[in-house]
């Protein structure tokens, strides 16, 4: 993490936004892993308040009865995927809608993190960029997308002083190691996911149904950490020939309805 940093005239250099982890209890090595991390950003930037906090997250395996997972359709999940959710998946889908509900009450943005995110250089600058009047933006990725970055994006906006950019993408990220968002982009992902159907990423991917703009920050300024095995566990199961069909009507839907929102938009 480099000692530099985008230059925004009046702003104050303190001002800063809240960043908000998820952690499993359990998962110490990570916190401590994220703890270093910002301490080794303050010592780069010690004028500059670093305002993060550990959100305790929802461990599936060993909630299996949380109240949130009721908001789950197995039936339409099955339908559509052809296998269900696995807890881990519930409980990180949980996770991410306490802290879309977190950035709502606070009535501010966010920049939520999961705590494998490794900060690059540019982080900084994103969050000296973020509470400014400059950052009229609801919504952006600040991870690099599942599969890498190739894909069909329109610029948008670039940060004074950096290379970062906004653009506007048009592929599923598929990945929500690190984001930013406002109480309005919030409200629309929470209308979205008053019943669970995909992954969290997928859902929060679906642009054409939550109406967020579908924005992400090139080069991404964080990334999830190889070496932290995943602690989402996926359930595999072998597909019938009508589950696949049943599938992939439901994925050509999808790509219909998903470019009528492009056209119109």
């Amino acid at each position: 993490m480099q000692g530099k940093g985008a230059d925004y005239g009046n702003q104050s250099i303190n001002q800063s936004i809240n960043i908000l982890i998820i952690n499993l209890k359990k998962s110490t090595q990570r916190r401590q892993f994220m703890q270093k991390q910002f301490d080794e950003l303050q010592k780069c930037f010690p004028d500059f308040h670093l305002n993060y906090q550990f959100f305790t997250g929802v461990n599936g395996n060993e909630e299996a009865n949380h109240p949130l997972f009721k908001k789950y359709n197995s039936k339409k999940r099955l339908a559509r995927k052809g296998q269900d959710m696995s807890l881990s998946q519930l409980g990180c889908f949980a996770s991410h809608y306490l802290l879309l509900e977190k950035c709502v009450q606070l009535n501010e943005p966010v920049i939520i993190l999961e705590d494998d995110a490794i900060l690059l250089d540019g982080f900084y600058d994103v969050l000296k960029y973020a509470p400014t009047v400059a950052n009229y933006f609801e919504f952006f990725r600040l991870s690099n997308r599942s599969g890498g970055n190739n894909v069909k994006s329109a610029p948008l906006f670039q940060i004074p002083n950096t290379n970062l950019i906004i653009s506007q993408v048009y592929k599923g990220w598929a990945n929500t190691t690190g984001y930013f968002v406002t109480p309005r982009a919030a409200k629309k992902f929470l209308t979205q996911m008053k019943e669970w159907i995909y992954n969290v990423d997928i859902t929060m991917d679906r642009y054409w149904e939550n109406k967020v703009h579908f924005c992400a920050l090139l080069p991404n300024v964080v990334r999830p950490q190889d070496e932290f095995l995943s602690q989402i566990q996926m359930n595999k199961t072998k597909r019938s020939i009508s589950v696949k069909l049943k599938r992939e009507i439901f994925a050509a839907y999808d790509r219909v309805n998903k470019c009528l929102f492009d056209l119109l938009h």
